[in-house]
């Protein structure tokens, strides 16, 4: 134990945190209780208005359920063009992105060239979800085809200005106006 005195008089220094170090900041850590993440929420717990309401599409038996609440794929008569529905929730778990992930991009590998994907169901997408659309758009790009989005809320807008990405997309307010730029 040892006094230091500076401008606001003594100081005691006997709780051994007078110098910052790797040791110090540990032990301040150990003391200092975490408090609990909040519980994610998982697919099951999903509304059922966002379930889709058409033919579901899935990553095989076992992801086909919980892909079914996430998205859905219709062919357009008219343009020929493959219609995405995606009812995402705001976070994904990592296992259920992964599945997500590879569903759709080979839904792009095995089926026509251009897409619409409606957004109106979407309120958020993070990094990984960002990244996977950008994946989506270069798959796309690479079969030779074109890919629009539409239905997009403001917040969602919002989001993709800030990462420059309505740059990369072709976005439209309908799913009639995206129709007619795939055509």
């Amino acid at each position: 134990m040892y006094t230091d005195s500076g401008p606001r008089g003594v100081i005691d220094r006997s709780d051994g945190f007078d110098v910052v170090s790797a040791r110090n900041t540990a032990r301040l850590f150990a003391m200092t209780p975490t408090p609990p993440l909040p519980p994610t929420p998982s697919l099951s717990s999903l509304p059922p208005s966002l379930s889709p309401q058409r033919q579901p599409a899935g990553a095989g038996p076992e992801g086909s359920n919980q892909m079914s609440q996430l998205f859905s794929v219709d062919k357009e008569a008219a343009t020929g063009a493959n219609v995405l529905e995606l009812s995402l929730p705001d976070q994904l778990d990592d296992s259920d992105f992964d599945r997500l992930n590879e569903a759709l991009l080979g839904l792009i590998n095995d089926a026509s060239r251009n897409w619409v994907v409606d957004l109106s169901r979407v309120d958020y997408m993070g990094s990984a979800m960002l990244g996977m659309m950008v994946n989506l758009r270069q798959q796309v790009k690479n079969a030779k085809g074109r890919l629009v989005l539409c239905g997009m809320s403001q917040r969602l807008t919002d989001i993709f200005r800030t990462c420059c990405m309505e740059r990369l997309f072709t976005i439209t307010r309908t799913k009639a106006d995206a129709l007619r730029m795939v055509k």
